[in-house]
């Protein structure tokens, strides 16, 4: 309903509102331009008059400082206009709120279409508040029904959305309480979801990768495979630094990796050692101590891995000494044959 202002002399002269429309008009940009425009093709010729002996791209450096000069120009009329339209809408709002009987200040209808509009704002606010919660809690059911880095990744993601839309709703300060009470239980709620499928996505993509690194056959393979899997990890640890679930799958990615190594090693050795090459096989053995002693594993599997690969050396070690003392009888007889052959010629 239309409200009747509470000066009516003033909303009825003429010559007032002509003023204020002539006051409201923007000044014309055709002269200041024009103005700028001339600065710019001026710089532009005496910079490349005097670049023009010296440098083949005088021109080029000539029309840089020529679009500075335009764009430093547009730039402080833009501020400029800014201000004046500020000031003139501080004056205008001041003129049309006279005082009223009372002796406080009336309310115009400007101000009554501001209150109108906040409070249709707050319900759309609330309004989407509560279906944005309600598709975020679907969107999450159905994630953990499907159990896939995809679905899981996609509520991550809206619940990051939802998170950074409640807390931009939250700052405003024209937020009723009692919606500000309902948004941050909201808040709280998706906060936990964040970090249920960001955990959940990572769970799933390492078991994945570290399923495809066991199926490779090369050392090199499995532990660049296994790297992927670590990088999952780092992603989440990122948001989680201190989540025990988290650094329990690290640990055992690192420890996979840790286990490869030593295996191909331990392999090596033992192929080496069927083949009769006792001492590279030993060498081989104390490669893969060498890992045993530096990767990152449990005690109880280092000491494991430790003790059979030392009990693997002391049994070369056991047959080279027998090889040793099996040819020593064998040299010394064969000494004393060709002793008495030498001194029955």
């Amino acid at each position: 309903m239309h409200t009747e202002s509470a000066e009516p002399t003033f909303n009825r002269n003429p010559r007032s509102e002509q003023s204020l429309r002539r006051g409201s008009r923007p000044p014309s940009a055709m002269g200041y331009m024009l103005v700028s425009g001339c600065v710019a093709v001026a710089l532009f010729f005496i910079v490349w008059g005097l670049l023009q002996g010296s440098s083949e791209e005088a021109h080029w450096a000539a029309a840089l400082a020529a679009c500075v000069v335009l764009l430093v120009a547009a730039s402080a009329r833009e501020i400029f206009l800014r201000r004046a339209w500020s000031r003139q809408v501080l004056e205008m709002d001041g003129r049309s709120r006279p005082e009223s009987f009372g002796g406080r200040p009336a309310r115009s209808s400007v101000t009554q279409a501001a209150n109108t509009t906040r409070k249709a704002a707050n319900a759309r606010t609330a309004w989407s508040h509560t279906a944005s919660l309600r598709g975020l809690h679907r969107t999450s059911a159905e994630a953990d029904a499907l159990d896939t880095q995809e679905a899981h990744l996609d509520a991550y993601h809206q619940s990051q959305d939802y998170l950074e839309a409640t807390d931009e709703a939250l700052r405003s300060a024209n937020l009723p309480s009692e919606k500000r009470v309902v948004m941050r239980s909201g808040f709280e709620r998706v906060t936990a979801l964040r970090k249920h499928h960001l955990k959940n996505w990572a769970r799933v993509k390492t078991n994945t990768i570290t399923l495809e690194a066991k199926r490779r056959t090369r050392l090199y393979d499995k532990l660049d495979t296994a790297q992927q899997a670590l990088g999952v990890l780092e992603t989440a640890l990122a948001e989680y630094p201190d989540d025990i679930d988290l650094k329990c799958s690290e640990a055992a990615v690192r420890e996979f990796m840790a286990a490869s190594k030593v295996s191909h090693w331990l392999e090596i050795a033992e192929r080496t050692a069927f083949r009769g090459q006792h001492r590279r096989a030993i060498a081989r053995y104390r490669d893969a101590l060498f890992y045993v002693s530096r990767e990152s594993m449990s005690d109880e599997t280092r000491e494991l891995l430790a003790s059979r690969i030392q009990r693997e050396i002391q049994a070369l070690r056991a047959k080279i000494q027998n090889v040793h003392a099996f040819d020593e009888p064998e040299a010394t007889h064969h000494s004393q044959h060709t002793s008495n052959s030498a001194h029955e010629a």
